[in-house]
């Protein structure tokens, strides 16, 4: 918008004002002579309307590239020479009556904006402007409207970082320009999920490893599995220990990482070491190794008797994830029923399961008497029958035998039928064997 010089001198002695009054929305101003000067920046198609405080008016016209003197005169034309306007231009204008108006010829931009200098790629920018004296324009080789307008732009690509030249063109080789500048920066790599199904898995098993990401150009996982895309888009894994895989997406706007954690539980196993026998009536040791059972560990005896089984107490061992050693003292309660045998279970329970085994020892019983003579029956020959009779009148005494080097009680028999008496008991008759 070119600069318009107002002018007001006047003779000595008077003092009127002038005042511009505005018709199209440019500032209003009132100038005060000898002299008074105002420049306003006009745009096309300004008028003022003049007018002195004394209800004098005037008329005023100028030539391109001149300058121009008038009086104002009163309503009735008289002209009052002593109070003197000089506009000065530069351009050509036009006058009607008392209004002046302002037209240049020209090309002038007014306004040229942009509501945003900084946008993901992606994101639109709106561009906005005024402009005067042009039949053509562009922004940025962009045919658009020559005297205002919105546009709207979503840049695909960084390349359009820095300026945004506006060019208005009148055909006659005059032209006007205006700048703005943004910054398109490319988003940042986004992981949208990344995640392992299931979580925990058993030694051997596998898990599922499943992603989404956007504004990536590459993307790999740590631990063997290397460079991956969003078609397929899941991977199967089997670890043998616990281990954190990592999703790493690398894109224009940078690098972006997140973990996700695949929990492996060992398969429990026992051991357990125990002698093959035990002397009735002993104790012995019983040696066991656990791995992986962090849940529970117990070791539970049975005790075979003659007369059925019975389940004795547990013993119950701190559980852990690791591999654990130690050993147990048995406790076999013995009674004249035995037990003949004891079998051991070690059970253990851990995150990758159970496992159990049970080990038996035998009870060595000794139900062979000792050897011991049975004496002679009185009164016979040595080719009869060794038999012994108790004298109903006590005259004939009764032999005591005394059987030793058995553990619990024994049967006894006979090829004979006899009598015998236990511990001064009363008098049984015991079974007939061949």
């Amino acid at each position: 918008m070119p600069l318009v010089t107002f002018t007001v001198t006047r003779d000595a002695g008077y003092e009127n004002y002038i005042d511009f009054v505005s018709q199209t929305g440019a500032p209003s101003f009132t100038m005060v002579p000898n002299p008074g000067t105002v420049q306003q920046n006009l745009p096309e198609g300004t008028t003022y309307t003049l007018s002195g405080r004394s209800n004098q008016s005037t008329t005023i016209s100028w030539q391109q590239q001149g300058s121009q003197q008038v009086g104002l005169e009163d309503g009735g034309g008289e002209d009052y020479n002593d109070l003197q306007v000089s506009v000065d231009i530069g351009e050509f204008n036009s006058i009607s009556g008392n209004q002046v108006t302002y037209t240049s010829s020209a090309v002038s931009i007014f306004t040229f904006t942009v509501d945003k200098n900084n946008i993901q790629l992606g994101q639109s920018v709106v561009f906005t402007w005024t402009s005067t004296g042009g039949t053509t324009a562009n922004i940025n080789t962009s045919p658009v409207n020559p005297n205002f307008g919105t546009l709207y732009v979503t840049p695909l690509s960084t390349a359009v970082n820095g300026s945004w030249v506006l060019r208005v063109e009148n055909g006659l080789g005059q032209f006007d320009t205006a700048v703005v500048f943004i910054t398109v920066t490319s988003p940042a790599p986004t992981i949208s999920s990344f995640t392992a199904s299931p979580t925990s898995i058993v030694n051997g098993s596998s898990s599922t490893l499943t992603w989404s990401y956007t504004n990536g150009t590459s993307a790999s996982i740590n631990q063997g599995v290397g460079v991956v895309t969003l078609s397929p888009n899941s991977k199967s894994v089997t670890p043998t220990i616990d281990t954190i895989y990592t999703l790493t997406v690398t894109g224009p706007g940078g690098t972006v990482s997140t973990p996700v954690t695949v929990t492996v539980n060992q398969i429990p196993a026992v051991t357990l070491t125990t002698p093959v026998d035990v002397l009735y009536g002993s104790q012995t040791r019983i040696d066991y190794t656990a791995q992986s059972c962090d849940i529970s560990l117990s070791i539970t005896p049975t005790y075979n008797y003659d007369t059925g089984s019975v389940i004795g107490a547990a013993v119950t061992i701190p559980p852990s994830a690791s591999t654990i050693t130690g050993f147990i003292n048995t406790v076999i309660p013995y009674t004249t029923s035995g037990p003949r045998s004891v079998s051991y279970r070690i059970a253990g329970v851990g995150s990758g399961g159970p496992a159990a085994i049970t080990k038996p020892i035998n009870v060595i019983i000794d139900e062979q008497p000792d050897l011991f003579d049975i004496p002679s029956s009185v009164g016979l020959t040595p080719n009869q029958i060794n038999v012994i009779t108790p004298d109903p009148l006590g005259l004939i005494p009764i032999p005591i035998l005394t059987i030793l080097g058995v553990d619990i009680p024994v049967e006894i028999t006979a090829n004979a039928p006899i009598q015998i008496s236990i511990n001064g008991g009363n008098w049984l008759d015991i079974r007939q064997s061949p």
